[in-house]
């Protein structure tokens, strides 16, 4: 059971940094005030993220304003950096990864430009059982959304439409926040 603030967070977040959603190794998490403690931000489990020390060090006493200004400046690619590498999938998600087609350009009909590559598309049998599968190992529903390039309701849909969720799991269901 976790006991300090850091382990919960990592615990609650599913070892992914808050930010740019890449595993954190243990000595290298650390408890990010959304609001900094110094312009009165409370401990308050609403306030608090986890991520690496060098990013939490780097964010400083910046308010939320400057945070979500300094990660929209990286154009929609905010990388870590202390970890440059792309994020770790399970190999069943590499594998199917690497037979997908490369996602297309962003649509320039004022569409969202930052939509996951396969929202809206329909799924596929084989899709279907590497979610279900994937999701049996405990996979946490925002690491299905990544590998998938789906968004976190789009799974939680696909997922009770399976029959994995019940409908009134999703805003209560623990893996949604990791």
């Amino acid at each position: 059971m976790p006991t300090t603030p850091v382990q919960r967070m990592m615990f609650l977040q599913g070892q992914l940094c808050f930010f740019c959603n890449r595993t954190i190794p243990k000595g290298e998490a650390s408890v990010e005030h959304l609001i900094p403690a110094s312009a009165d931000g409370s401990d308050h489990p609403n306030n608090l993220v986890g991520c690496c020390k060098t990013l939490n060090s780097i964010f400083g006493n910046l308010s939320v304003k400057e945070k979500i200004r300094a990660i929209l400046k990286q154009n929609g690619k905010f990388v870590c950096p202390n970890q440059p590498a792309q994020p770790q999938v399970n190999q069943a998600s590499a594998q199917h990864q690497q037979t997908k087609t490369p996602a297309k350009p962003a649509p320039s009909n004022g569409t969202d430009a930052n939509a996951p590559a396969n929202r809206g598309k329909p799924w596929t049998a084989a899709e279907d059982k590497e979610l279900v599968d994937a999701f049996e190992e405990q996979t946490s529903i925002r690491a299905l959304a990544q590998a998938h390039h789906r968004g976190i309701g789009g799974i939680e849909s696909r997922l009770i439409k399976l029959g994995k969720l019940a409908p009134s799991e999703p805003e209560t269901n623990a893996r949604n926040s990791q």
